[in-house]
């Protein structure tokens, strides 16, 4: 049982989030969401881009370790830990392509984001040693924006 563990540090002050996607649309995506006006970080179910379709997956499904959300010095960082393959959800390989969604907010409250973006991410073309680990946005990485 493989396990994600993920950090996001945003130089700035608002929510963040990274989503695993299907096919690097918003719609039918499922998102890990920092906030830290409430000190959450939870798993959300995308089912479309209106406010009213990002709502957070019920309790049972609410599977990260590890969480942390903080603000420090005009920083926003979120942590987690996340298994790679749940049932019911869309599973991140460990051989393969992934494809992930990150964004983030202007402000600690869930709204629409002020920025966003989408990449692809092999896991399997790092290497396990431990002296490398894939990079947030490495030259390996394809991008593009999504919505």
């Amino acid at each position: 049982e493989g396990v994600l563990c993920g950090r996001l540090d945003y130089d700035g002050i608002g929510w963040v989030a990274l989503a695993v996607s299907k096919d690097m649309k918003m719609a039918g995506s499922e998102a890990i969401i920092g906030l830290p006006g409430d000190n959450t970080v939870l798993k959300y179910n995308l089912n479309g881009m209106a406010g009213n379709l990002v709502s957070p997956m019920d309790d049972d499904k609410q599977t990260l370790k590890n969480t942390l959300i903080m603000q420090e010095d005009g920083r926003t960082i979120m942590k987690f830990a996340k298994i790679l393959e749940e049932e019911g959800e869309i599973a991140i390989e460990e051989m393969g392509v992934n494809y992930f969604l990150h964004a983030r907010g202007s402000d600690n409250s869930l709204g629409y984001h002020a920025e966003r973006l989408g990449f692809e991410l092999e896991f399997s073309s790092y290497d396990r040693g431990g002296e490398e680990a894939p990079p947030s946005l490495s030259p390996q990485t394809k991008r593009s924006t999504t919505s």
